[in-house]
């Protein structure tokens, strides 16, 4: 083991030690595939697609899901949101208002089990325990964002019992964590396309922008938010205004393709299957299969 390797594992291994929380996972699986869905564009050509291969599937949805018509349809048995923002207060009040609004959505359309993961912060929030408390068919279970680098067998029981995460710059990253944690021979990823690198612009004022576009923006008009406009907007830095350099965007987007790496061998390890069904995903680390392959 060399020293850069060396150093990476006390350092993870040093974070967990002071930052990590013991978890709290309820859900089970009740099949042995599980279909995440992502938000990306391609799940509005895909959906009809996606509704065949749900009927004989545990399906995880992220973020704003819960605000789609398509949230009725499936029914889904997981939601998963993983930043921490949720829980924080926003400098742009449209933003608080809208991750609100969307645990508001789940408290009132939820009538069947549902499995939401949070990130431990959550805990702490009295209010919003009391508040999602109204609906007695959404099982809430808590798990850590605290992120690791490296060779994901330096950190295999801490990955196992949800005490660190691959560096999760993006939700997919502990959907897919959780998908292998929870047993599951094969996660098939959908709306994984992760396209935004041809977005990407500079002003004449150098501010970065980029189009960020989700399947579910033409839903969401009525709510009048910049946040989940796909209208080219700036990268802000997490509860703030201010907004993100070039090289932080690109090195975000560095850590989100190289945890799906990890993600890989930490699943090989665990026997999972993951493939992605996004045509034009721009993941690189994952089979890619069509459906047609998936049903013949």
């Amino acid at each position: 083991m060399g020293y850069q390797s060396i150093k990476v594992k006390i350092e993870g291994s040093l974070k967990i030690l002071f930052k990590s929380k013991k978890a709290t996972i309820l859900a089970k699986r009740r099949s042995k595939d599980l279909l995440i869905l992502g938000n990306g564009p391609s799940i509005k050509k895909d959906i009809s697609q996606l509704l065949e291969l749900a009927k004989t599937r545990d399906v995880l949805g992220v973020n704003y899901f819960p605000a789609t018509n398509e949230f009725i349809t499936l029914k889904p048995r997981y939601q998963m949101i993983a930043s921490s923002q949720y829980w924080n207060i926003d400098e742009n009040e449209s933003w608080d208002n809208d991750r609100k609004k969307l645990f508001e959505i789940l408290v009132e359309k939820v009538t069947w089990e549902l499995h939401l993961f949070v990130p431990i912060i959550a805990r702490n929030s009295n209010a919003w325990k009391v508040f999602m408390a109204q609906n007695d068919h959404i099982k809430i279970s808590y798990f850590n964002l605290t992120s690791i680098d490296g060779h994901p067998l330096f950190f295999k029981n801490s990955l196992k019992n949800f005490k660190a995460c691959p560096r999760p710059h993006n939700v997919l990253i502990p959907s897919i964590l959780m998908g292998i944690n929870l047993g599951y021979d094969n996660c098939y990823l959908a709306g994984a396309d992760h396209s935004w690198l041809p977005e990407i612009f500079v002003t004449q004022d150098n501010i970065v922008m980029a189009a960020q576009k989700h399947f579910y923006q033409e839903q969401f008009k009525s709510l009048n938010s910049t946040l989940l406009s796909d209208d080219a907007k700036p990268f802000f830095h997490p509860n703030s205004l201010k907004t993100q350099k070039l090289h932080e965007i690109l090195l975000k987007f560095y850590y989100s393709f190289k945890s799906y790496w990890i993600l890989k061998e930490y699943a090989e390890s665990q026997g999972t299957k993951i493939y992605n069904l996004t045509e034009g995903s721009f993941i690189d680390a994952f089979d890619k299969l069509t459906y047609d392959e998936i049903t013949a």
